[in-house]
């Protein structure tokens, strides 16, 4: 897995750094509720939602709700949203599609690296 420190910031200037797991497989961006509970004092509330989650197995989750807020990355910063959901521990944040789109990344397999743009510079991520 490609594996890459990012923050999310709160409403009160508050920063959460957290280790994601950047998966273009993923449809959409998951924080595990684990990690959640760990860190929500610091972030916006968490609002409903009423998304089922299909996983790898086939199998289907409810999401606990949904996050939305800033979202920051190698000093760039875009406005994303997550489904809060029991991860069992394995992953604290799923950074996905939708995110790796808003961000426009690119990942070169063969050096496994992403890379995206942002006011004319170019920012590269090593795993």
């Amino acid at each position: 897995p490609f594996l890459h420190n990012l923050k999310l910031h709160g409403p009160r200037g508050e920063l959460v750094h957290v280790k994601g797991v950047f998966d273009d497989g993923t449809m959409v961006n998951v924080i595990g509720a684990e990690a959640f509970e760990k860190f929500r004092h610091r972030l916006a509330s968490v609002g409903q939602s009423s998304s089922l989650l299909k996983m790898a197995d086939g199998s289907l989750v409810r999401s606990a709700g949904k996050w939305c807020g800033p979202v920051e990355v190698e000093g760039t910063t875009r406005h994303g949203q997550f489904e809060v959901f029991p991860s069992g521990g394995s992953w604290d944040l799923l950074f996905g599609k939708p995110l790796l789109t808003t961000f426009n990344m690119t990942h070169r397999y063969e050096t496994d690296e992403i890379s995206f743009e942002n006011d004319g510079r170019t920012t590269l991520m090593r795993n």
